[in-house]
């Protein structure tokens, strides 16, 4: 990494970065991401449309808190912050047009062949780092396919 850090070009392709979540706090709330420049996929494994990303503490600070005062007027602030609390199974944002993730292309059917593209990406990033929740991703597509 370092002759990247000094502006210089790595011997490695990074085209793709590979990124886990796996607890907060006492709770697992297990996520995986592929992330490139045009792209973020984000798969849950925790979200069923019941569990939340919380627990029971304070979070996020003013800024939260500041969401949080908004949803109780603000219905687009209301909705926003629902979804960060129960999210979806999968999440894909376009990064360019969409920098602050708030348009989520995965239902989109105008993105199905980039939504089995980082799928397929998912599969291998989770393949190469054996990955404990390998096998559970592995089931989630077999029921969506």
């Amino acid at each position: 990494m370092l002759p990247l850090v000094k502006g210089g070009v790595s011997k490695t392709d990074r085209s793709n970065i590979f990124a886990t979540l796996n607890k907060k706090g006492d709770l697992g709330l297990e996520m995986r991401s592929v992330i490139t420049a045009e792209h973020t996929y984000v798969y849950n494994f925790w979200a069923d449309g019941v569990n939340q990303y919380y627990d029971g503490a304070e979070w996020g600070g003013m800024a939260r808190q500041g969401m949080g005062l908004a949803a109780e007027e603000d219905e687009v602030a209301r909705k926003r912050l629902e979804f960060f609390y129960t999210r979806t199974r999968e999440e894909l944002y376009h990064n360019v047009s969409d920098e602050n993730a708030l348009r989520n292309l995965r239902d989109d059917p105008a993105h199905a062949e980039t939504v089995e593209h980082y799928q397929n990406l998912m599969r291998q990033s989770l393949a190469e780092n054996d990955d404990p929740f390998q096998a559970d991703y592995d089931r989630f597509l077999e029921s969506i396919r």
